[in-house]
């Protein structure tokens, strides 16, 4: 699985690029996810078992 994820790397970043390259760049998100539980969320330790 590794090294097809590797293998399709270039393919990937060319579609991130190109719909990146097709937003505006006066381009606002949207906040679809409360700040406060953003927040909260990236507060949280990270376990070493998810390493």
């Amino acid at each position: 699985m590794l090294r097809r994820l590797a293998d399709a790397r270039p393919r990937i970043v060319a579609a991130v690029e190109t719909i990146v390259g097709a937003m505006p760049t006066d381009f606002i998100p949207r906040q679809s996810i409360p700040q406060p539980e953003v927040a909260a969320v990236l507060a949280r330790p990270i376990k070493e078992e998810a390493l």
